[in-house]
């Protein structure tokens, strides 16, 4: 990897203020991975998107979200799975993308003849699920030399992957007392890009990227009124003022900030957070000057939504949905009859071979309502 590759600047940003939409069914785009996928059910999934209009102000230009594209993976159509989380590189032009059913998966955001679609590129399982990822900071399908990510698996060393074709280029390891791999809930490259940060139960381990191997570990001390460790630190980012600063955010509640130069030493902190999920399959929008709060609702999937994120330079909002459902028990115990088949076996008993049916009772697994992964447009 080049250390002299240069930091992309000027990514655009929009505004969501007073935001209005309008209910337009998205066109599917099937994508193809070498498995037929069910027209009927991806155009049932398509026309169930629909939007709720916000109040407005007459004589103020509102941008509008507007359905673009649903992309349903052919690999998920007969499972469990989902996306999980997804982040877009540095210049917007992919994906990655971590699944339910611990892979990887690269997208690349195509434009040809005006037809914008996520076309996949590369599929990594690992052996175990994915904690966490991070794109290299200016990573862009159109360098080589930086388009690669980090992936954290657990119970195993943090790689660093080439995002084209899926190979490992380096490894980095972080060993615990008694000589075990641990994996980092969370992971960001300091604004140099020679530094791999990663946050894990009580500590930061620090890599230098050009060394694979083991990194140094700074023991984090985040107070805490009530006298509890500050347990694992799910979440890192650094400040893009090249002060070395960054923020370090706890499942506790508590963001406490450090700086490159001071190590373990806590510069601030903040705490008194409480952290809160919503269950549904809606996309809301807020004022960000806080005068009028939240300003619209689009219904863009059926189920809840894992992730959304905003094209780092064009006009596009991404999001996933998919959960995992399980059947109650009054459901299950109607159905038994259903669940149950017969098989004609053979065994021996006490030297003499017997054969007859046996009841074999179906494996009832979680079943997932939405599992798509939806462009927007914002216009």
């Amino acid at each position: 990897m080049d250390p002299n590759v240069t930091l992309q600047s000027g990514l655009a940003s929009t505004s969501l203020l007073d935001a209005v939409f309008t209910a337009v069914d998205p066109p599917v785009i099937t994508n193809t991975l070498g498995e037929p996928i069910s027209e009927k059910s991806a155009l049932t999934l398509a026309d169930e998107t629909s939007s709720t209009p916000a109040a407005t102000n007459s004589g103020t230009d509102r941008p509008n979200l507007q359905p673009h594209l649903t992309l349903l993976l052919p690999s998920f159509s007969k499972t469990s799975n989902f996306f999980r989380n997804f982040q877009w590189c540095a210049d917007g032009s992919s994906l990655l993308g971590v699944t339910e059913h611990a892979s990887l998966e690269v997208l690349d955001l195509t434009n040809q003849e005006n037809t914008v679609e996520l076309k996949h590129r590369v599929s990594l399982p690992q052996p175990a699920p994915i904690l966490s990822t991070a794109w290299f900071p200016t990573a862009s399908s159109l360098d080589p030399a930086s388009y690669c990510f980090v992936a954290a698996t657990r119970d195993a060393p943090i790689k660093l992957f080439d995002a084209s074709d899926g190979r490992v280029r380096a490894s980095y390891k972080i060993i615990d007392h008694r000589e075990r791999f641990i994996a980092p809930h969370s992971m960001a490259f300091n604004m140099y890009m020679n530094r791999l940060y990663c946050g894990f139960e009580d500590a930061i381990e620090v890599f230098d990227v050009h060394y694979p191997g083991e990194g140094t570990r700074l023991h984090t001390f985040i107070p805490n009124p009530r006298d509890t460790p500050p347990g694992i630190i799910s979440s890192l980012a650094f400040a893009p003022d090249w002060t070395g600063t960054y923020a370090v955010g706890t499942f506790s509640g508590t963001i406490a900030l450090y700086t490159e130069d001071t190590g373990a030493q806590v510069q601030n902190w903040l705490e008194g957070f409480e952290g809160g999920v919503i269950q549904q399959g809606q996309i809301s929008i807020f004022d960000a000057l806080g005068e009028q709060g939240r300003v619209g609702t689009v219904n863009a999937h059926q189920d809840s939504i894992g992730a959304i994120g905003f094209h780092p330079s064009k006009p596009y909002v991404v999001s996933a949905s998919g959960s995992r459902h399980f059947e109650d028990a009054e459901s299950s115990s109607s159905e038994s009859e259903e669940s149950e088949e017969l098989e004609d076996v053979e065994v021996v008993i006490s030297g003499v071979s017997v054969r007859g049916p046996i009841v074999r009772q179906k494996q009832r697994g979680p079943v997932v309502v939405d599992n798509s992964l939806k462009l927007w447009a914002l216009e």
